[in-house]
Order: C-alpha cells, then sequence, then structure tokens
C-alpha cells in the first residue's frame, strides 16, 4: 500500500473516531433547543408524549442502564459515517 494511502486511511480511521466521541454533545444540545422551540410552538404536553412516544421505539432509553455507552457504537442504522465509506 502506498504511504500516501495509508496515512489518509489512518486519517480518515481517527477522524471518525473523533466524530462518533465528539458529535453526541453538541447534536444534543441541538436537539434540546429544537425541541423547546417545538414546545413553545404547540405547548409542552403534545411535544412531552411525542418524545416519550419516540424514546419507547427508540430501545426505551430513559429505562436504560447508565453503563451503555452515550454514542450509536453497536448502532449501525444510526451511523452517519458506516466503516466502510
Amino acid at each position: 500500500m502506498p504511504r500516501s494511502l495509508g496515512a489518509a486511511s489512518s486519517a480518515m480511521t481517527l477522524w471518525a473516531f473523533l466524530g462518533v466521541l465528539m458529535l453526541p454533545t453538541p447534536s444534543r444540545a441541538s436537539v434540546i433547543a429544537v425541541d423547546l422551540a417545538a414546545a413553545a410552538e404547540v405547548g409542552e404536553l403534545p411535544m412531552r408524549m411525542a418524545i416519550e412516544q419516540l424514546d419507547r421505539w427508540e430501545d426505551d432509553k430513559p429505562v436504560r442502564s447508565r453503563a451503555i455507552v452515550h454514542c450509536n457504537v453497536g448502532r449501525p442504522a444510526l451511523w452517519v459515517m458506516l466503516p466502510g465509506d
């Protein structure tokens, strides 16, 4: 394998790994901001009910153990960039 290809491959692997570690935090803050704006528009009760239903559909996150990793590792359907991309 040419040296530049190996360096590019290593850089992409590192970039993807760092993204998995760092992106959940700003993403979560953005989702909360959008939820608050929507709640101001349609009301808190309909938003709360919708969010709770979505949580039930997504692996019951509110009742999962805190020991489970915070990101989407092991859930390839939710990955932005697959390892082979």
